[in-house]
């Protein structure tokens, strides 16, 4: 067992089920494993199948890193609207740098609300915004932080088009 298992981390983890939200390739998954979690689901729009997760272990691996329980971890695909978990199932909710990019907020939280135990709690951090083509990081294309939450994703779509025919445009972005 690690040196941490007196941490007030370490109990308040040890024997949970956590939910990430917005995943990514679940690196930050396979460090929480650590603690002790009995479960870690990652929840991500995008698809990760059984060879990315053992591609991300083998790197992680080789840079010298150990894990353990890594078949405690689950990548879990989601259409970023509903998450296919039952009810009351969750006890700890993680979210870092996620919610800048979710276009139906109160839809999530409504659902993480209804996964949470009832004596469950949640981490949520939000980044600040970073040039990039997807959720309120449009600020660099839009001159409005909340369009993606305002318009359809087509009318975000076809704004974001009107700046692919901007060289002007481009090269600010990529010099």
């Amino acid at each position: 067992m690690p040196q941490r298992s007196n941490s007030i981390l370490w109990r308040r983890l040890r024997d949970k089920i956590m939910l990430d939200l917005g995943c990514g390739e679940g690196i930050t998954d396979l460090g929480f494993l650590e603690y002790q979690l009995k479960q870690i689901y990652g929840l991500d729009i995008t698809s990760w199948d059984l060879d990315h997760l053992n591609r991300v272990i083998k790197k992680i691996k080789d840079h010298g890193f150990k894990l353990s329980n890594v078949n405690r971890f689950k990548f879990i695909h989601y259409d970023g609207k509903h998450f296919p978990i039952p009810d009351a199932s969750i006890d700890i909710i993680f979210s870092q740098g996620v919610f800048e990019n979710v276009q139906n907020i109160p839809l999530v939280l409504r659902e993480m609300h209804r996964v949470l135990r009832s004596d469950g709690f949640c981490y949520v951090y939000v980044f600040p915004w970073f040039k990039s083509r997807y959720g309120s990081h449009l600020t660099d294309y839009i001159n409005d932080p909340y369009y993606h939450l305002q318009n359809s994703p087509e009318e975000v779509e076809a704004k974001l088009k009107e700046y692919d025919e901007d060289p002007q445009f481009m090269d600010y972005l990529f010099n």
